[in-house]
């Protein structure tokens, strides 16, 4: 009996807009991903990432923003710019990138805990709107929404 292909993983990449930006990625398209840095709890997860998992792309403080949505196009590797080889790296590809009202509302709701009420006063829109707005963007993110909460 064949086994199903494992499902793709969902993956969390937050790197410091001063440094690196998601920008980067969706002017060139994909791109060789090195941003996790030399942590050991950061390398022991990068090993887990595989070919086909889907990452949600943020940028940490101070631009705390939810960006996008980019695919692993490569299992991660030793970095070819690395002599010693301990840091790895892995080949991202560009799916989506938020408009920005889709992450204004994601980030309020879900990052700053704001209720919905008080997104639609802050970004002067109606409830429903915010409503629908943050629906379509966890849609459009592929992902479920209690990963975003944490």
């Amino acid at each position: 009996m064949t086994q199903a292909p494992p499902k793709p993983r969902r993956w969390l990449l937050a790197v410091d807009p001063r440094v690196y930006h998601w920008d980067t990625l969706f002017v060139k398209g994909k791109e060789m991903w090195r941003h996790a840095g030399s942590r050991p709890d950061a390398a022991r997860q990068l090993k887990q990432v595989h070919k086909g998992d889907r990452t949600l792309c943020y940028h940490g403080k101070p631009e705390h923003s939810l960006y996008a949505l980019a695919e692993v196009t490569r299992d991660p590797y030793p970095d070819p710019e690395d002599s010693e080889s301990k840091k790895m790296v892995m080949d991202l590809r560009a799916i989506e990138r938020l408009p920005q009202r889709m992450r204004a509302a994601v980030v309020l709701r879900y990052y700053e805990d704001m209720s919905e009420a008080e997104i639609a006063n802050v970004l002067g829109v109606s409830l429903g709107t915010v409503k629908s707005t943050v629906s379509r963007a966890v849609a459009k993110l592929r992902i479920d929404a209690d990963l975003l909460e944490g």
